[in-house]
């Protein structure tokens, strides 16, 4: 009869604690997350307006908008300041979208159980692309290297593979040369 007892009383207070931990994270997550999503939205209108603005020669307004970025931006990260020091409207748009592309992966993995523990959302570094030229040479080189290995460690390799199945070969032609 204790036994049964104790059983539900440690049942109960697991319970409990599980349904606790489980409401305060749901809650903190929803909170977290719709912050994140105005954030993403107060920052795709900003980015916008300061493209629109410096497409527009519209210095006076780009410096307003430049200034309203900074105050959401972390001003310790690099690539956050990269965005506020751009003069191309077009190269900040495409930094803002990584910034909020981002932001969106970590927003996904905060909203899950298990990812979070598993996965750590990398931010992409912004670079231009390489030349068709540049890249068939990184290609070519790449190629080479491969190839190089390969030559050099295919046989290490194999070698395991190669050498018991040369000794069954060897002694199996000798069994049937016994025969002719």
């Amino acid at each position: 009869m204790y036994n049964v007892i104790w059983h539900a009383a440690i049942g109960a207070i697991v319970g409990s604690v599980i349904t606790y931990f489980a409401a305060v994270r749901n809650i903190h997550a929803s909170a977290v997350i719709d912050e994140r999503r105005k954030w993403r939205n107060k920052m795709r209108k900003l980015a916008l307006g300061l493209a629109s603005a410096m497409r527009d020669k519209e210095e006076t307004k780009a410096q307003l908008l430049r200034d309203e970025i900074r105050m959401n931006l972390n001003p310790s990260d690099d690539m956050d300041r990269s965005i506020l020091e751009e003069t191309c409207a077009g190269k900040v748009s495409k930094r803002v979208s990584i910034l909020l592309k981002h932001d969106w992966e970590r927003a996904k993995l905060e909203a899950s159980i298990f990812k979070k523990f598993l996965r750590y959302a990398d931010r992409p570094i912004f670079c231009e692309r390489l030349k068709r030229e540049d890249f068939l040479k990184w290609k070519s080189g790449a190629i080479c290297g491969l190839s190089f290995a390969l030559l050099i460690f295919f046989p290490a390799i194999f070698i395991h593979f190669l050498v018991p199945l040369g000794k069954f070969l060897r002694s199996s032609w000798m069994q049937f040369s016994q025969y002719l």
